[in-house]
């Protein structure tokens, strides 16, 4: 790098210009408008922060952030469980820490955003959003820091973490499905097995009266969603976020639209909400909400053909699936995108345990499920999670 960069923390995303941020985060839905609307929802259990950097006083790289108590083995499945639980009763201090990490609670991989200008010194400005980390955790006696769900095949990323001495630990992959070339909800179709096709007709013929109405405006529908969020949260495996109406509402209108509501009706009762939110030809679907009338209408899969049908009306050529709920998106043609969580502790002693522990709690060492059937996988063969919630978008 020419110069010394200078880095900064800041509380707040509004002390950043939103084109300036944008511009480093080029084509990513989850863009400064999405991350202001989570920051005023006042996440319970996270503080917020954002790391950037500059040079003659141009935004070259950028990362939310957050602190939080970090529970060790937050990923951990299966009989692994009833190992670090025992440690947890032993060692609790080892356990749940405190935690300083680049990336958001609320999106779907870590966010470290880099110029397009400056792509020839990309490493070197991750090098400098981790030490933006590291100083912020230094001035608030938090030792353990990390990087949130890096893809795997973010090379600069990685090297610039590997360089930094963090520890590797395997986290949740991201389900993707690739839309390019497909042009038709037939054509779609025509993408998958022919036993999946006739389970997938069967599944929508029977869902009942279910209805879809996109929706702009969400106080009449106050109540329905705080319920089905609520309901669907107390299902989840792994709860993070605590939401309520107000905080899709934001959304909405923040990102006008490029933000998406779905209220799903049966027999004029709300059983269902999704929200996606969207830029250029990549569509997320960020929250999926039910009741428990859920299976017997195949929400799931209503919800999908409909958001795939939405995707292709859009343009959309990426529709980001989300982490969790992988044997149905696996069915529909998705492919999965592995993850990494890297992490370090400033107490050495720690740290060595730490890195001796993430080679055993990591999702590809603790995951039962989806082993034994082939996996459409993008990069190298991650491991994967039972069907249960995550990030709130259920297999309904």
């Amino acid at each position: 790098m020419s110069e010394t960069p200078d880095i900064a923390v800041v509380g707040s995303i509004t002390a950043v210009d939103p084109a300036e941020w944008d511009a480093v985060f080029p084509g990513d839905p989850e863009r400064w408008a999405y991350l202001n609307a989570v920051e005023k929802a006042r996440l319970e259990g996270f503080e917020l922060f954002y790391v950037t950097v500059r040079r003659e006083g141009r935004l070259v790289a950028a990362a939310p952030g957050f602190l939080t108590a970090y529970e060790i083995d937050t990923t951990v499945q299966g009989p692994a469980r009833i190992i670090t639980r025992a440690v947890a009763r032993a060692l609790p201090f080892l356990m749940r820490l405190k935690l300083a990490c680049l990336g958001s609670p609320v999106t779907e991989t870590a966010a470290l955003g880099v110029h397009p200008d400056c792509a020839g010194e990309a490493q070197a400005l991750v090098a400098a959003l981790f030490g933006g980390l590291a100083q912020m955790a230094r001035a608030r006696g938090v030792r353990l820091t990390a990087v949130k769900d890096i893809p795997r095949n973010a090379e600069t990323t990685t090297s610039a973490a590997m360089t930094a001495g963090l520890n590797p630990m395997s986290s949740l992959p991201t389900a993707v499905l690739d839309l390019t070339g497909i042009a038709s909800d037939e054509a779609y179709w025509s993408t998958l097995s022919k036993a999946t096709r006739k389970d997938m007709r069967r599944k929508l013929r029977d869902a009942g009266d279910v209805t879809a109405e996109r929706v702009r405006d969400l106080a009449p529908h106050a109540a329905d969603v705080d319920a089905l969020y609520a309901a669907t949260r107390a299902r989840a495996d792994m709860q993070f976020e605590v939401l309520d109406w107000h905080y899709f509402q934001r959304v909405l209108e923040a990102l006008g639209e490029d933000a998406v509501v779905f209220l799903y009706r049966s027999g004029g009762a709300v059983i269902a909400f999704n929200l996606l939110v969207r830029r250029g030809g990549v569509l997320v679907d960020k929250y999926f909400c039910t009741d428990g009338r859920g299976p017997e209408h195949n929400l799931y899969f209503v919800s999908w053909f409909n958001n795939v049908r939405f995707a292709l009306e859009s343009g959309v050529t990426r529709l980001v699936a989300g982490q969790g709920v992988y044997e149905p998106k696996l069915r529909l043609g998705c492919s999965l995108e592995p993850t990494a969580i890297w992490f370090r502790h400033g107490l050495a002693p720690v740290n060595a345990v730490l890195a001796l522990l993430s080679r055993h709690l990591g999702v590809e060492e603790t995951d039962p499920t989806l082993k034994e059937r082939p996996q459409k996988v993008r990069g190298e063969q991650p491991g994967t999670r039972p069907q249960t919630e995550s990030g709130l978008k259920a297999a309904a």
